[in-house]
């Protein structure tokens, strides 16, 4: 009770307190750019997995079997 009537001590303990608000919103705030950053690669990968099954379907329709046109974008086998 004495360090809250203390204005030394008082100023003190609100200080931490700013400072540790302070250090959890930045917390906070970088795991929300790590989730953006996670999203927007995620976006990215879908839409290259897409064109390249759309190039693939392309090839099916020439009539290629499907393990050709996988094999002209080899990558997408990693993707499935």
């Amino acid at each position: 009770m004495d360090d809250l009537t203390n204005p030394e001590t008082n100023s003190a303990l609100q200080v931490s307190i700013y400072l540790n608000k302070i250090l959890s919103l930045q917390s906070i705030f970088l795991l929300t750019l790590i989730n953006i950053k996670v999203a927007i690669e995620s976006r990215k990968r879908k839409r290259q997995k897409q064109v390249k099954d759309s190039e693939i379907e392309k090839v099916v329709q020439m009539g290629f079997e499907r393990a050709r046109g996988i094999k002209v974008y080899p990558d997408i086998q990693d993707m499935c």
